[in-house]
């Protein structure tokens, strides 16, 4: 049975930490984040996560290796020969994984990294935290911008008077600087305080309606009345 890509990130990340690796899913490169990258002796492996090997997984997996030591693509489902050889050509291993036991499918291969983008994911990896969940869609209440949002809640309601330096520093993230992170939370903070007016004003004015008098039956007749004079004038 195939499964959603979070599952199968979250069982591709527990054969890592299973190794030894320290991982952390999100993690922000260059502007995007990888559904998951991991340290261990100073070596970087990087993996994406997709139900197939499509073309979006492969533009994601061949732009990871001039950034990670090693690129795997964990898929659900065998690739075709093609596939394999586009791979195998780009020295990218691939993962199948399912509900049973997962398959390796090609090994990884040592790339040849730029040294400014896997210091960048090391240094992001020392603060990670590794309970952040990878391949989980961007959706109303769900996915690590939210995630975020609600740990820097958590911090703020616990250390009132924390800097945006401070929070940035002790707050997982996938943001490039601190501030980067207040200007998209707040932005988040008076978006959410917007619709709350909204919704507050809505219904405020439905409680008014509802409470209108009911006109006589006799004024409704002509009120009507009148409405279809307005439209035989209007159509002449």
């Amino acid at each position: 049975m195939n499964l959603l890509e979070a599952p199968m990130c979250a069982k591709a990340v527990a054969r890592l930490r299973s190794k030894g690796w320290r991982v952390g899913c999100e993690i922000r490169t260059d502007n995007r984040p990888i559904d998951a990258a991991a340290v261990l002796n100073g070596k970087i492996p990087a993996l994406e996560a997709k139900i197939s090997l499509n073309e979006k997984l492969r533009h994601q997996l061949k732009r990871l290796t001039i950034r990670a030591d090693y690129v795997l693509g964990v898929v659900g489902s065998p690739p075709r020969t093609e596939g394999i050889n586009w791979c195998v050509k780009h020295k990218i291993g691939l993962w199948i994984v399912t509900d049973g036991p997962i398959i390796e499918l090609i090994p990884c291969r040592q790339l040849t990294p730029t040294n400014k983008y896997r210091d960048d994911i090391i240094k992001r990896l020392e603060r990670w935290d590794e309970t952040i969940v990878g391949g989980v869609p961007n959706r109303l209440g769900i996915g690590v911008a939210q995630d975020v949002q609600r740990r820097v809640d958590e911090y703020r309601a616990a250390n009132p008077n924390a800097t945006w330096k401070e929070i940035y520093s002790n707050v997982p993230s996938h943001y490039d600087s601190y501030r980067n992170m207040y200007s998209s939370l707040r932005s988040n903070a008076e978006r959410l305080a917007w619709r709350k007016r909204v919704l507050g004003r809505a219904k405020k004015i439905s409680g008014t309606l509802q409470h209108r008098p009911i006109m006589p039956q006799q004024s409704r007749k002509r009120v009507q009345i009148n409405s279809e004079l307005s439209d035989e004038l209007t159509f002449t």
